[in-house]
């Protein structure tokens, strides 16, 4: 049993990303684009650079459309920047429509629609990962994060495979999924990470940041395992600021979790958009109040880098965890027991550990939204509750 538990935690790469690694594929710097255009330019590289076409991209409306969320498009200000894509398509000022270019246009034979039937996508992608002969490296998506319950017993059949095989096939394939909370209705943005967690055969990474983003959907592809792959909707028109296209030289397991803060006072630990809340939450308290705030970005949710969350609370005595979803079961809560069965976070804790997420209760009509989801007031709140503890007004007189 300990060696398949060591296949689940050690990294397979394919041997083609290793190679490719070594070198930059484009000497271009990206900035001024939406992030989601990070995503797509991991994608248009990989595809460039698959020059045996084993790399094929999934999903409802994603082809001749771009996809609902153009994640298989290009915007017209990167065409700009890029004279690569200029000499692909000399024409592709006559392609754009709605200010993208859908990539399907550039990669036709790779880029496919399919029916409205996640069960069947799914499966479609398991087929491709097991077609040993052609090695394809299928890419799946679905159109909103909450339909991949449809399929949910084709997910678990994929990441059992290697399992099954004794790790000596590659599974590889990824399945992205749109969610997050905001002005949507419930079935368009209900977090489905924590459904997966105790998966051990399964990768799951949430980038928040454009650069984590464009290497880390790369060493995704790159997997010779079944990987996860949710993206916030609410990120997507965020614009990015510089974007390096270098295709990453480790494989996904580590790029762990980011320090995306630094600070001595309290550890923050979040995932997705509210990272982007954290952070902001922790510059107004350390301009207001003088309260230092470390915040953790965990991207990689599995494996989940257990020495990251130790060596910071131990250093910080004090840890919040903020979810976009009730905290009950959720990675927040998994967080806390890591530091509840550590004896150096036993030891270093001042206060106890403060789990902050949304109600138990189900989504809120979409115009309530902000009411469930926490914000950055509710996060300032549970770091000042944190911080003022004071365990002696606990004890017992």
């Amino acid at each position: 049993m300990a060696d398949t538990a060591a296949w689940h935690r050690t990294p397979a790469r394919d041997p083609h990303f290793q190679e490719l690694g070594q070198k930059q594929i484009s000497f271009n710097e990206i900035s001024g684009v939406p992030l989601r255009n990070a995503f797509a330019l991991a994608l248009y590289d990989m595809m460039r650079t698959d020059h045996e076409k084993r790399i094929l991209y999934l999903g409802q409306d994603v082809a001749e459309a771009g996809g609902v969320m153009r994640m298989t498009a290009l915007h017209e200000d990167v065409m700009a920047q890029d004279p690569l894509i200029r000499e692909a398509l000399p024409d592709w000022e006559q392609h754009v429509k709605h200010q993208h270019l859908p990539l399907k246009k550039l990669f036709p034979d790779r880029i496919f629609n399919t029916p409205l039937d996640e069960r069947g996508a799914i499966g479609v992608g398991i087929g491709l990962s097991l077609n040993s002969d052609c090695r394809m490296r299928p890419i799946v998506e679905m159109q909103f994060g909450e339909f991949v319950k449809i399929g949910l017993d084709q997910v678990e059949e994929w990441s059992r495979l290697r399992h099954i095989h004794a790790a000596n096939i590659p599974t590889p394939g990824v399945i992205i999924l749109h969610t997050g909370g905001g002005d949507r209705i419930a079935w368009h943005k209900e977090n489905q990470a924590p459904v997966f967690f105790n998966n051990p055969a399964l990768t799951i990474v949430w980038p928040s940041d454009p650069q984590d983003i464009y290497d880390m959907f790369f060493a995704s592809v790159a997997s010779d395992k079944l990987v996860l792959f949710f993206l916030h909707i609410d990120l997507y028109r965020t614009k990015i600021r510089r974007l390096f296209r270098v295709p990453p030289t480790k494989p996904i397991e580590e790029f762990g979790i980011r320090v995306a803060r630094k600070g001595t006072d309290v550890t923050v630990t979040a995932y997705g958009r509210m990272v982007q809340e954290c952070l902001a939450a922790a510059e107004k308290l350390e301009e207001e109040e003088n309260i230092s705030v470390e915040v953790l970005d965990l991207r990689v949710i599995a494996p989940l880098r257990r020495e990251t969350i130790i060596s910071s609370v131990t250093k910080t005595g004090r840890l919040v965890t903020v979810d976009e979803g009730p905290p009950c079961g959720n990675i927040g809560a998994e967080i806390a027991a890591i530091c509840a069965e550590e004896t150096e976070t036993q030891e270093a804790l001042l206060a106890p550990v403060c789990r902050l997420g949304s109600p138990p209760t189900l989504w809120p009509p979409s115009q309530y939204w902000h009411f469930y989801i926490p914000q950055q007031d509710d996060i300032k709140k549970a770091i000042r509750r944190t911080i003022n503890f004071d365990r002696s007004d606990q004890e017992s007189p």
